[in-house]
């Protein structure tokens, strides 16, 4: 799926390319949305999007989602708070942020500061053994 820019729903942008961070800043309807110039080491694009809301249209739909998404407690939960089946609402976020390694792959993984992130601790590129993660 490709989509252009548009900022209404973008929370942030960032690219970071060594010690550099640079607020990304598109313009309307940029198709891709994102065009960045790569260096040779490696350069992270980190996007955050504003809550996103979607309303169901029936209840079949919601326990679906819940079943497909492995939530096996959300129908009893739902109804012992004594929500209603109608008018299901659910807000959402997406956060992304590839990794992209020049000719030399050199660099380390940086947090961007988004709620929900992955840094990796150690070369991202690193070709077999273990590889440490850090997740908020």
């Amino acid at each position: 799926m490709e989509l252009s820019w548009f900022a209404p729903r973008i929370a942030s942008a960032k690219v970071v390319q060594g010690d550099d961070v640079e607020v990304y800043q598109g313009q309307p309807g940029d198709l891709p949305a994102m065009t960045v110039d790569l260096d040779s080491g490696l350069t992270t694009v980190a996007y955050a999007s504003i809550m996103s809301r979607l309303t169901y249209d029936s209840w079949e739909k919601v326990i679906s989602f819940a079943t497909h998404k492995d939530i096996p407690w959300f129908e009893t939960r739902h109804a012992e708070r004594g929500l209603p089946e109608t008018g299901v609402t659910e807000g959402y976020w997406r956060f992304s942020k590839p990794l992209v390694a020049g000719p030399d792959g050199t660099g380390a993984e940086v947090d961007t500061g988004m709620e929900t992130e992955s840094v990796a601790l150690a070369t991202h590129f690193a070709v077999g053994g273990t590889e440490r993660v850090r997740l908020r």
